[in-house]
């Protein structure tokens, strides 16, 4: 699906709404940010910016919080509150969930990904080392592992989407290593799959519609910020650049949760010989091993509580729903459609009415000769024409069969109907199946 215009959000809430949604019952404003907090959380948001702290964890909104405190109307979009509440802040959890996790190492084969010069190496070699050291603690906390490569191989981005969805992943990390055009540029990043409708957290992203990923948006939230917030304890003094959104083909087309993390850049010297050191890809491999663990341990709860609120709207449109008894009193004008079939052997020069039967249309053709007698009764039977196509959608259902009986009586019927006309209940039924 491709992109579409950036709209606002859809519903937004308020200082008050927020206040009471996160639970907190103090919050202090600088001019420049509002921050909520209580015994166990911290959360800060900047004036209009999609910038936001988590506990000194860097989260990215979908769209920038709004307004002015001291004015009254400062609020957030709903999304960025739910994800918050259900996917971010909640502690609670169970016993570690085994999982099928699928381990993607980025790049590989002829696709070197990222090189750094000094010192030398390819984002595809560290990516699988990676991978490698993550996939063996992960089995010795019980997990299951599978790989999309486990050798310097090239696979295409569609064919590790289908590796997923084939070894029925319960989970999707992909592994990479950054590169920019500013040699200073350090830190890790970590992306999840942008909701519909928002743009992702890049500049100059634009929007998407509905994607494959964006059924597992709140888990794709637990997963890539219990990761992410691990990633940022490796090197407390690098720069903590966030979890982000963007609309990545693994993270679209994936049908489990899944998240894109970026260790660091191999365009920063010092942080690529860091990367290098067995200390760091130990540390690092905990990190998103831990990151996993902690979405195992939370996933049930996390699955509970968006069943509970996505059954909220549906209770509150149900009344609604008992609308459709006025729909079934209109219907009792089917029934007028349906004594026709009976005066139509009588009558039969209503028979331009059989859009069924194409085929014994044109083999009476031949008789059109003696359809002299015709026209006298076509115009009396026409007046009850306009009744059927009222309901065109019935009168095709309900023709078939008293067509295919009325057709054996058709050779004695001697004025034929004059043109056969298009099936457009057909038509527009096939229409409907291709939309």
């Amino acid at each position: 699906m491709g992109a579409v215009e950036a709209q606002a959000p859809a519903a937004w809430r308020s200082l008050a709404q927020t206040q009471k949604a996160l639970g907190f019952t103090e919050y202090t404003w600088d001019g420049d940010s509002v921050c909520f907090s209580n015994a166990s959380n911290v959360v800060r948001f900047y004036q209009g910016r999609r910038r936001a702290e988590v506990n000194d964890v860097v989260v990215w909104l979908n769209a920038p919080a709004d307004g002015n405190v001291k004015a009254g109307d400062w609020r957030i979009a709903a999304v960025d509150l739910d994800f918050l509440v259900l996917s971010i802040l909640p502690d609670a959890g169970c016993a570690v969930k085994p999982l099928r996790v699928m381990l993607d190492a980025g790049h590989g084969g002829m696709d070197d990904g990222a090189i750094a010069r000094k010192p030398v190496v390819s984002e595809k070699t560290l990516t699988l080392d990676l991978a490698r050291r993550v996939g063996g603690l992960l089995e010795e906390a019980g997990m299951q592992v599978v790989y999309t490569r486990t050798n310097d191989v090239a696979v295409a981005l569609d064919a590790r989407a289908r590796m997923a969805r084939r070894e029925a992943a319960d989970v999707f990390v992909s592994i990479h290593a950054n590169f920019a055009g500013n040699t200073n540029a350090c830190g890790p990043e970590t992306y999840v799959m942008t909701p519909a409708g928002f743009p992702g957290t890049p500049e100059n992203s634009k929007p998407r519609t509905f994607q494959p990923g964006n059924a597992n948006d709140f888990h794709n939230t637990l997963l890539g910020h219990s990761i992410h917030r691990r990633l940022v304890q490796v090197d407390p003094s690098v720069l903590d650049r966030g979890l982000k959104r963007q609309a990545f083909f693994v993270l679209r087309e994936v049908s489990c949760p899944s998240v894109l993390v970026e260790v660091g850049f191999l365009s920063n010297e010092a942080e690529t010989t860091k990367m290098l050191t067995p200390e760091w890809k130990g540390q690092c491999a905990l990190a998103i091993a831990q990151g996993v663990i902690e979405y195992a341990r939370k996933v049930d709860a996390l699955t509970l509580a968006v069943n509970e609120r996505r059954q909220r709207p549906v209770a509150a449109k149900e009344p609604p729903k008992a609308q459709p008894a006025p729909e079934a009193e209109a219907q009792p004008e089917e029934p007028r459609a349906e004594p026709q079939p009976a005066p139509e052997p009588e009558a039969q020069p209503e028979e331009p009415r059989a859009e069924g039967a194409p085929a014994p249309e044109a083999e009476a053709q031949p008789e059109e000769p003696r359809a002299e007698a015709q026209p006298a009764p076509e115009p009396e039977a026409q007046p009850e024409e306009p009744r059927a196509e009222a309901q065109p959608a019935p009168e095709a259902e309900a023709q078939p069969a008293p067509e295919a009986e009325a057709q054996p009586e058709e050779p004695r019927a001697e004025p034929p109907p004059a043109l056969p006309l298009p099936n457009a209940p057909r038509t527009v039924f096939d229409f409907y199946l291709r939309d």
